[in-house]
C-alpha cells in the first residue's frame, strides 16, 4: 500500500469540517454587491493523480463574493470515493468554501 492511502480519512475530515461551518445566505430582499455573483449550479471535483475520483461536490445554487474569495452554496451534496466508487454521501443546508 502506498503512502497516498496511508490516511484515507483525511478527505472525510476536511469535508466534515467545511460542512460544519455555519453561514447565512442573503435573503431575496437584500441587494447583492457588484462583486458578488449568483451561480445556478456548482460542481467541484478532485481527482487522484491516476485520474480516479477522490470527491465531488454539487449544489443547486451558490453565491461567490470576489472581495472575500468566498463561495456560499445552498443544499450541497458531497460524495467521497474509494476505488472510484462513492462510499460516503454528505449533505448540509449550506456550505462555505474559502479560498
Amino acid at each position: 500500500m502506498s503512502n497516498y492511502y496511508f490516511n484515507k480519512t483525511t478527505p472525510i475530515i476536511i469535508l466534515l469540517l467545511i460542512l460544519s461551518v455555519g453561514c447565512n445566505i442573503r435573503n431575496g430582499s437584500e441587494e447583492i454587491d457588484s462583486n458578488e455573483f449568483i451561480m445556478k449550479t456548482l460542481y467541484l471535483e478532485q481527482r487522484k493523480p491516476e485520474g480516479a475520483l477522490n470527491w465531488t461536490l454539487n449544489s443547486p445554487e451558490a453565491q461567490y463574493d470576489v472581495d472575500l474569495q468566498l463561495v456560499v452554496a445552498k443544499e450541497p451534496t458531497a460524495f467521497i470515493y474509494v476505488d472510484n466508487i462513492p462510499n460516503y454521501k454528505i449533505t448540509a443546508d449550506t456550505i462555505r468554501i474559502i479560498r
